[in-house]
């Protein structure tokens, strides 16, 4: 009997320190970020010289088991873009699955990205209708 307490007091323990940390994850990704990078099969999509000159992220707070997001786009000619959808976190704290609303352009609804996130910085990878992305943001 002392050893199912045990084991179940332990089990416990290690679901909660993965959901804080799942949580301390989400709530470092919740806010609006400045994407400083952003790649395609790594050509890079940004700057003066590339297709878009600005990139904005938000993703709003983490309810329950979803948030909403929102992309803004602006590109070389000045035509903006924005995407919004719903965002999930996968239990470790390092996958994001965006299911895209409106205004996308990708033949997927919903896409996948490994991310990494800290305070001030993101980091997003994945593959959409076959190109590798990456995306690299700070927080505003």
């Amino acid at each position: 009997m002392r050893k199912l307490f045990l084991f179940s007091f332990v089990a416990v323990m290690a679901l909660s320190v993965a959901g804080c940390k799942k949580n301390r994850i989400l709530n470092q990704l919740a806010g609006d970020w400045e994407v400083t990078s952003f790649t395609e099969d790594g050509v890079e999509l940004m700057g003066q010289s590339a297709y878009f000159t600005a990139f904005e992220i938000e993703y709003e707070d983490y309810e329950d088991t979803e948030g909403d997001f929102s992309w803004t786009l602006v590109d070389v000619y000045g035509d903006t873009y924005v995407v919004t959808g719903e965002y999930e976190c996968n239990e470790a704290g390092d996958e994001v699955e965006l299911t895209f609303q409106t205004g996308t352009v990708f033949n997927d609804d919903l896409v996948e990205f490994d991310f990494e996130v800290d305070k001030t910085s993101l980091t997003m990878k994945g593959s959409v209708d076959g190109f590798a992305y990456e995306i690299e943001a700070d927080k505003d």
